[in-house]
């Protein structure tokens, strides 16, 4: 709204236009603010991931190459019905192309290991540094969920 010199207010020929424009205008702005902050977020979480990867193979390298072979892969470890070779880069394709977590994570890190695993197990949780005993478990799970990662990250991408 505009006022001449002493004049009433004169509604300006535009206003009815500027009003119904500020809500889209803003919403164009919210729009373009969290596309541009989405991949930043993304890649954020790009760079956590490739880090525990590393940390993966890393303590991958020092507590299980002793059995399985760098990389993933076949060792010395072998299937206990079968004794063929354990291939590590073939878990997802052995399991519908899907990568089993769970079962994985039960069979290799449980709280109770079993076999071989117990003894890479109790390596991984005596290196950790922590005095009290339950942080050097949490630390020690935290070691084995990278090896996961970089487990995971290995799989061949054909099924």
């Amino acid at each position: 709204m505009r006022s001449g010199a002493g004049s009433k207010p004169v509604r300006a020929a535009n206003d009815e236009v500027r009003k119904p424009m500020k809500p889209i205008v803003t919403g164009v702005a919210i729009v373009v603010i969290v596309g541009c902050l989405a991949p930043l977020r993304s890649y954020a979480g790009e760079e956590v991931e490739d880090a525990r990867v590393q940390k993966g193979r890393m303590s991958y390298d020092k507590y299980c190459t002793p059995c399985h072979g760098a990389g993933g892969r076949p060792g010395s470890a072998v299937f206990a019905v079968t004794k063929k070779p354990i291939d590590l880069r073939t878990i997802a394709q052995r399991n519908g192309g899907t990568f089993p977590s769970m079962r994985w994570w039960d069979f290799v890190f449980s709280s109770q290991p079993r076999g071989v695993h117990a003894e890479a197990w109790k390596r991984i949780r005596n290196d950790q540094t922590e005095t009290v005993e339950v942080e050097r478990d949490v630390a020690a799970h935290g070691v084995a969920a990278n090896i996961e990662y970089y487990v995971e990250s290995i799989q061949n991408k054909n099924k």
